[in-house]
C-alpha cells in the first residue's frame, strides 16, 4: 500500500490545552496574517491556517505552532457549502517568474483571493530563516468586505495590530483577531484533539465530559462520546505509530 506524503486531515496547531478546549467550544477564530510576497505586493489578511504533514514528522513544526492540535477532516471540510474559500497555499521562490503578473494584478485590484494563498517560500521567524515549503500549508480566508477590509500596506496592518500608534511613537493595545465569526465544525468533522503528553488527556476529558455545546452548537450524548474517542497525545503517537 502506498504511503501517502499528506494526511487525510487538517491540523490547526496552538499552544495549550485551554486554547484547543476553547477552539471545540467556540469554533476557530480568523486572525489576520501578513504576508510582503514583493516590494510591490503586500496584504494583511483574515485566515485560519492548518497544515497536512503527518504527525510522526511534525515536531518542528509543533516547536513554532504549539503542542496541542484539533485534526479536522480534510474531506469533509472541503465539500461542506460554507461562504469561505480553502485552498492549499501557492509558495513563490526569489525572482519567481509569476511574481510580474501577480504584481499587475495587484495594482488593478488588491484585494483579489488570490492573494490570500500566496506565500513566499523562505520567511524569518526569532530571527532563523525557515522554508515555508516545508509548513505545507492550507488556508481557509475571508474574502475583503467593507465589515472585515484587508490590510494593502504594512503601515494599515502595524497600526491595526498596535506596531505603532498614529504618532508612529507609542504602541496602542494589540489586536489579534478579526471580527469575523469563528469557523464552526461539527463533531462528526473531527478526526484528532491532540495534546502533549498523555499526562494531560484526564483533565481535557473531565472538561469535555462537562461541555454542553461545539462551536456554539447543542450536543447529545452520542455525540460527546465521539468527541471523547478523538483525544489522543503527541507523545503516545511518537512513541507507538
Amino acid at each position: 500500500m502506498k504511503k501517502n506524503s499528506h494526511t487525510s486531515a487538517f491540523f490547526h496547531y496552538t499552544e495549550n490545552v485551554n486554547l484547543l478546549y476553547k477552539i471545540i467550544e467556540e469554533g476557530l477564530r480568523f486572525s489576520f496574517c501578513k504576508e510582503s510576497i514583493s516590494d510591490k505586493v503586500f496584504i494583511g489578511a483574515p485566515m485560519i491556517s492548518f497544515c497536512d504533514i503527518p504527525i510522526t514528522h511534525s515536531e518542528e513544526h509543533r516547536g513554532k505552532y504549539g503542542t496541542s492540535a484539533i485534526g479536522l477532516s480534510k474531506k469533509s471540510i472541503i465539500s461542506q457549502n460554507h461562504k469561505y474559500n480553502i485552498a492549499p497555499v501557492t509558495y513563490l521562490i526569489e525572482n519567481d517568474p509569476r511574481l510580474f503578473s501577480y504584481e499587475g494584478l495587484f495594482s488593478k485590484n488588491p484585494t483579489n483571493i488570490i492573494f490570500g494563498f500566496l506565500k513566499r517560500d523562505v520567511y524569518t521567524h526569532n530571527g532563523e530563516k525557515h522554508n515555508a515549503y516545508d509548513e505545507c500549508e492550507w488556508r481557509i480566508t475571508v474574502e475583503n468586505s467593507v465589515d472585515q477590509p484587508w490590510f494593502t500596506n504594512e503601515e494599515e496592518y502595524d497600526k491595526w495590530r498596535g506596531e505603532l500608534s498614529n504618532d508612529n511613537k507609542s504602541k496602542t493595545p494589540p489586536k489579534k483577531f478579526s471580527k469575523e465569526e469563528p469557523f464552526k465544525f461539527r463533531v462528526e468533522d473531527i478526526d484528532y484533539i491532540i495534546v502533549s503528553k498523555k499526562s494531560n488527556i484526564p483533565n481535557l476529558i473531565s472538561r469535555l465530559q462537562k461541555l454542553e455545546k461545539v462551536c456554539g452548537e447543542k450536543i447529545d450524548e452520542k455525540e460527546k462520546a465521539m468527541l471523547l474517542s478523538k483525544v489522543i497525545s503527541f507523545e503516545q503517537i511518537m512513541d507507538d505509530f
